[in-house]
This record gives structure tokens, C-alpha cells and sequence, in this order.
């Protein structure tokens, strides 16, 4: 594990110099009767300044070509091709650094939200362990994005301990270094300002310009599918057009599942619905929204797609009961150890007792096979 040096060269140098001349260092005290007026307004040029010497913790010279993504372990397939013009999050964690692993739902949730409006994330492991455990710790912890063993930043990685977290704007410039915790807020607007690129008219017409105000504050993109809709029927031509630039760039993702969902109709109807289940509420109020909506009706007369839905609740209760062995299993426990085996036989049974019975009755569902990927876990199944 990497760790951050505590900054002491200027204390030891003070206190040098004070015992060469004989006296103490003396330090300023506050006035116990000085009092900070709630009203008084922050210079901006300090905020400013705070923001340079935030910035000049670590070197922002890496672009996002300088990444090398090495092996991909999980997550949506993604190339170097694929990062081009989006915001990206390159976070670098291990399955041996405690503050990783509390910072990794958070960082989920983030890339659950605006993955499909332009965030890539990028789980990078920095420690020693095996893709099965590598896996174990980040599946646990709802990671979703991409898991990578082997990548690396370029020239200026390894310069801060773990977590640590390298963060590109949409044009490949990076804009943050330092940890999880401190990019969510930046992340918003930097997504916001990629969806308002899309505008290339030097001066957004009225109509238009709230809303990319809106988008450079970091508001949910999703929030505006509703107030562009209207707007690209717009009698104004410009309002029309850039409206319509920000709804395709806003449902881009979206459009590229139902697209993928359209051709899988007929051969594979239970993959089709699981791409297009969410694209109605997502993008509400889009024609995505719409043909996503036509089409999921068809999909659920399909026999398939009834069992995958029939299947859920048991896939629900068997996660229920994967998820109470793995808190008693712990942090890097072995689910194959005896001792854990026989301390816990009566949840095991009854996991291995709920996924028999779905394969029983759903043999071909996605559900199923999820329920036995986690028997298989605890030594069930197959």
C-alpha cells in the first residue's frame, strides 16, 4: 500500500532556527473576543487561490490518452477508443486499503446515476490479489463500472497514497487529483459541461440557455429530458436545433440500448427487455422514452421474457440470503473454509434450496443464472 508523507521539513526548520536563537517559536493566538460576521463575503480572488493550491497538490499534466487500461476484470467492455469525449474517473483502489473499499458504493451509485449520460468510470486495482477476490471485493461493494488489474496514469501515477482518484474532463484534459470523496460535485458539472458542448452556437437562445445553465451547476441530466422536450418543437429555429443537439447527447446511451434491444427482439427477447426495462423512466419524456415504452409492451408477451419477470422475486430472496453469509463472512473470509461452511449450513441449504427450485422452474431466465452465480459462491449449485 502506498502512504502519504506527513508534511514536517517547515516545522523541523522553525523549531531549528528558534533554538539558535536562544527563545521559543512564538505562536499567534486568536482573539477570544473576535467574533466572524456571517455576513462578510468571501473574496473571490481567495477562492480562486484556494482552488490553485487545491489543484497544485499533485500534477494535472496526465491526459486521458496517457491511460493504459491493462486487463479488464468485469463491467461494461470499454477500449481507449471509448473514452474519447467523455468524463472519466480513473480510481485507483485495493482489496487491502480499508478507505477504497468504504469510498467504492459511493463511487457506484455516482456511475449508476450518470453512466448513461457520459461518465466512465474506471475501478483500477493497485494491490496483490487474485481476479476472483479482486472481484469479490468490488461485486460486494456494488461496482458495476469497469474492474481493471494491471492499468496505469502514464508518468505521474503513484504519487499519492490509495485511494486515490485522476479525474479527465470531456477533452482529455485532467482536471482533479485527490481522493473519491472530493470529485462527486465535480464530476456533476464536468457531465454537464460535456452535455452543453453540444450546443456549438456561440449564444444559446433564451429558451435554451437555462437549461444549460442548469447542466454547467451539475444538475441531473435526467431533469432536463422533460424541459428539452417541449423545446425542440420549437417554432424558433435555433431553439429547435439546440434543443434537439442537448436531448440527443442527453438519451445517446439510451438510444444506442433500444438500438441493440430492436435487433435482439426476436432471437433474444429476455435480453432485449433487460436493455430497455429502464430506458422509460430514464429518459422520460424523450422519443427514446416512447419507442423504449412500444417496444417493452410487445417484449412481455414473449414466453421468455414472462419467466425472466416470474423469476425476480426469487432472485430478490436469494440475494437476501447471499447477502447475510457475506456479512458473516467478513472482509477476505473463504466461503469454502469448513468452519464457515458448518457455522452457517442452514443459510447455505436454504440458498442452494431456492436457486434448485428456479432452475427447476425457470432453467433458461437471467435471474436463474444470477441466483447460481451466487450459490456457486458459497459452494452450492452447478
Amino acid at each position: 500500500m502506498r502512504f502519504r508523507r506527513p508534511a514536517v521539513a517547515l516545522a523541523a526548520l522553525i523549531g531549528i532556527t528558534a533554538g539558535l536563537m536562544g527563545q521559543a517559536p512564538v505562536k499567534d493566538k486568536a482573539d477570544p473576543k473576535a467574533k466572524t460576521d456571517p455576513k462578510a463575503k468571501v473574496d473571490p480572488k481567495a477562492k480562486a487561490n484556494a482552488k490553485d493550491d487545491e489543484k497544485s497538490k499533485f500534477a494535472l499534466t496526465a491526459k486521458v490518452t496517457d491511460l493504459s487500461l491493462g486487463t479488464q476484470l468485469s463491467g461494461p467492455k470499454v477500449t481507449k477508443e471509448d473514452l474519447a469525449g467523455k468524463v472519466v474517473m480513473y480510481d485507483e483502489w485495493g482489496i487491502n486499503c480499508p478507505p477504497c473499499l468504504a469510498a467504492m458504493p459511493a463511487t457506484a451509485s455516482l456511475y449508476k446515476e450518470l453512466g448513461d449520460f457520459g461518465l466512465v468510470v474506471l475501478g483500477a486495482h493497485y494491490q496483490g490479489g487474485t481476479p476472483a477476490e479482486i472481484l469479490s471485493f468490488s461485486s460486494a461493494r456494488g461496482a458495476t463500472f469497469p474492474i481493471l488489474s494491471g492499468s496505469g496514469a502514464g508518468e505521474t501515477d503513484n504519487a499519492g497514497g490509495l485511494p486515490h482518484v485522476f479525474l479527465f474532463d470531456h477533452t482529455g484534459k485532467c482536471v482533479f487529483r485527490g481522493l473519491p470523496d472530493e470529485v462527486e460535485n465535480r464530476i456533476r458539472v464536468l457531465v454537464g459541461e460535456m452535455i452543453a458542448a453540444s450546443v456549438t452556437a456561440a449564444k444559446p437562445t433564451a429558451s435554451v440557455a437555462p437549461v444549460i445553465a442548469d447542466l454547467k451547476k451539475g444538475k441531473s441530466p435526467v431533469s432536463m429530458v422533460s424541459r428539452l422536450a417541449p423545446l425542440v418543437g420549437s417554432t424558433n429555429k435555433d431553439t429547435a436545433e439546440q434543443a434537439t443537439a442537448l436531448m440527443d447527447t442527453i438519451t445517446a446511451q439510451g438510444r444506442k440500448k433500444l438500438d441493440a434491444a430492436t435487433e435482439k427482439a426476436s432471437d433474444a427477447p429476455a435480453e432485449a427487455f433487460l436493455l430497455v426495462e429502464n430506458l422509460p423512466t430514464t429518459y422520460k419524456g424523450s422519443p427514446v422514452a416512447k419507442q423504449a415504452t412500444e417496444l417493452i409492451t410487445k417484449l412481455k408477451k414473449e414466453k421468455a421474457v414472462t419467466a425472466e419477470l416470474a423469476a425476480r422475486p426469487s432472485l430478490e430472496a436469494a440475494k437476501q440470503l447471499a447477502s447475510q453469509l457475506s456479512a458473516r463472512l467478513g472482509t477476505g473470509g473463504d466461503p469454502s473454509k469448513p468452519e464457515f461452511r458448518k457455522a452457517n449450513a442452514a443459510t447455505i441449504k436454504q440458498l442452494e434450496s431456492k436457486v434448485a427450485q428456479m432452475k427447476k422452474t425457470w432453467p433458461d431466465a437471467k435471474a436463474t443464472a444470477e441466483a447460481d452465480a451466487l450459490a456457486e459462491k458459497y459452494g452450492g449449485s452447478k
